[in-house]
């Protein structure tokens, strides 16, 4: 579950950017309640840190090819 609601909301923070994104949205996107959200998640921030080299292999390659306005470019 902590993996799909990580995909979800780099896909949300990739789309519409980091600060518009609330965990309503992605919590919805996900297809799950605010409380499930929570119970998995301490924080949106907290969303994209799961323990998962996949995941972060997928993110550091968006910082990568990022331009230099995208949301995500600072991972790197």
């Amino acid at each position: 579950m902590t993996r799909a609601i990580a995909i979800t909301a780099v896909e949300l923070f990739e789309r519409d950017g980091f600060a518009a994104t609330t965990v309503d949205d992605i919590a919805a996107a996900a297809g799950i309640s605010r409380t499930t959200f929570f119970r998995h998640c301490a924080t949106k921030e907290a969303a994209v840190l799961v323990d998962d080299a996949g995941l972060e292999a997928h993110l550091l390659d968006i910082a990568r090819d990022a331009s230099p306005a995208h949301p995500l470019r600072d991972l790197e």
